[in-house]
C-alpha cells in the first residue's frame, strides 16, 4: 500500500521521488490545504476509497507514512 500512496503523493505534488517517507510535507511547504484536498480525491479515485475532507485532519497528511496509515485505516 505504501508504494501506491508514495507514487500518488509524488505524482500529485510533483516532488522529488527520493523524498523520505517521514519528511514533513506541510512545514516544508510541499503540501498546503488545497493540495491536500486534491490529493485526498486522487487517493479516493485510485485506491477505491470514500474519504471526505471531514474524515481526516491536516496532521494525517503531513508525511507519506501518515498518509499511508490514514489510508489503511479507511481501506
Amino acid at each position: 500500500m505504501k508504494a501506491k500512496v508514495r507514487a500518488l503523493v509524488i505524482d500529485n505534488l510533483g516532488i522529488d521521488p527520493d523524498i523520505a517517507d517521514d519528511t514533513p510535507l506541510f512545514s516544508t511547504g510541499l503540501l498546503d490545504s488545497l493540495s491536500a484536498v486534491s490529493l485526498l480525491f486522487s487517493l479516493n479515485d485510485d485506491l477505491g476509497l470514500s474519504l471526505s475532507p471531514l474524515d481526516v485532519a491536516l496532521d494525517d497528511f503531513d508525511t507519506i507514512d501518515l498518509i499511508t496509515t490514514t489510508v489503511e485505516k479507511f481501506s
